[in-house]
């Protein structure tokens, strides 16, 4: 029989995992035109955050506490040749580090470097589906193999109702994660001139754009991914059942935070909230270990040219 705490505990992460590849579904805003308009973009964004100190526990034993460093470093080229299909190619690293308590069973950085590969089909005025893979290494970096190689990807399709009014369906696809697809929808609602509801993971949020370069934001924001540790990894901390296992890190936000457009084409982003949660899963040996509340802060660079 499955418990309560299980089916919620599934149901968390898998918002959290679609929301961990969900977010190049937004590329087609209320407003924007046919993906010929602008033939080249490119969109880079650079962000790091820190979640401060909080105890980690596995089951009811206290591990200690743990902070974590984000880094992540985003290059996409969009291009398309003057039809409705837009194509998009270029690098993607995102980057975990966490301050290990002796003898916890987790990895002291996880590491992700991969390329991202998608299409955008704008198929009628209302209807736009797209595709993107992601793939790469996956890996706490310790030694390298076939283990370490995967490919999420992710499918989806916006309506836009009107002008002001999208609808998303999505569906996120990752084979080493716990549940490996998972289906999600959302909206994004401009319902008055200078506020918009995004209900899009993930970030879940509320905007308010006082003027054309500025923007205040409040809500959630969802961390995550899969990836292999090393061959060795449980052996070296006495815990030989967690050599070369896969395990899945969530993070899940509260928070607000203000974007400033510095020059055309560059903005600059900076957030600040509490760390609802943080927890690490090993699902192959049934292992969760659960990560305690705490304030974190972030920057961000995001660039269109």
């Amino acid at each position: 029989m499955i418990s309560p705490i299980s089916v919620c505990r599934r149901l968390v992460l898998a918002s959290t995992f679609v929301g961990a590849t969900a977010f190049p579904l937004i590329a087609a805003q209320p407003g924007s035109g046919d993906s010929s308009e602008d033939s080249l973009k490119f969109q880079p964004s650079l962000e790091t955050s820190f979640s401060f100190d909080a105890g980690l526990d596995e089951g009811q034993r206290a591990l200690g506490d743990i902070n974590t460093w984000q880094w992540r470093f985003d290059a996409p080229l969009r291009f398309s040749g003057g039809g409705p299909v837009e194509w998009t190619v270029g690098p993607g690293f995102q980057r975990f580090s966490f301050s290990r308590p002796d003898g916890a069973p987790i990895p002291s950085a996880l590491h992700a470097y991969h390329a991202i590969l998608g299409a955008q089909w704008r198929f009628s005025e209302a209807w736009t589906g797209r595709i993107e893979l992601q793939p790469g290494v996956y890996s706490d970096m310790e030694d390298i193999n076939s283990g370490d190689l995967n490919v999420p990807a992710l499918a989806g399709l916006i309506w836009r109702v009107r002008d002001n009014l999208l609808a998303v369906a999505q569906l996120s696809i990752d084979a080493r994660r716990d549940t490996p697809a998972i289906g999600g929808i959302g909206m994004r609602w401009g319902f008055a001139p200078d506020l918009t509801l995004s209900l899009m993971v993930p970030r879940p949020q509320i905007e308010f754009r006082p003027d054309e370069k500025s923007m205040f934001f409040a809500g959630a924001s969802l961390q995550g991914r899969t990836f292999r540790v090393a061959e060795d990894f449980g052996t070296r901390i006495g815990r030989p059942e967690l050599n070369d296992q896969d395990v899945e890190y969530r993070e899940i936000r509260l928070g607000a935070g203000w974007r400033r457009q510095l020059v055309e084409g560059l903005s600059f982003q900076v957030e600040g909230g509490w760390s609802v949660d943080r927890r690490f899963l090993y699902d192959d040996v049934n292992l969760m270990l659960n990560g305690a509340g705490a304030p974190f802060v972030g920057v961000m660079l995001i660039g269109t040219f």
